[in-house]
């Protein structure tokens, strides 16, 4: 897969980092521990319908976030490689 070209637009500590990408849309970077002595995160690609919720709910990704770390495994198969951008 080629790179993707993404700018940080928002960010909070131990929760999430918010990119832009340049073909449109964005990337929400979720820090989460598989086990207690491992610290991991996950890099999604947000849906058009996500994207939508971004632009309409400043509240929104913080939510999503939040219920990616509570269940990691549910979003494991959406999740970017960290190389990719």
């Amino acid at each position: 897969m080629a790179k993707i070209r993404a700018e940080k637009i928002d960010q909070k500590p131990w929760e999430y980092i918010l990119y832009k990408i340049d073909q449109g849309g964005y990337i929400l970077t979720v820090p989460y521990s598989p086990k207690s002595f491992v610290d991991a995160k996950l890099n999604l690609k947000l849906s058009v319908e996500e994207c939508e919720l971004v632009n309409s709910d400043p509240s929104w990704v913080r939510l999503f976030a939040e219920k990616v770390r509570n269940s990691p495994s549910k979003y494991l198969s959406r999740s970017l490689s960290p190389d990719v951008f």
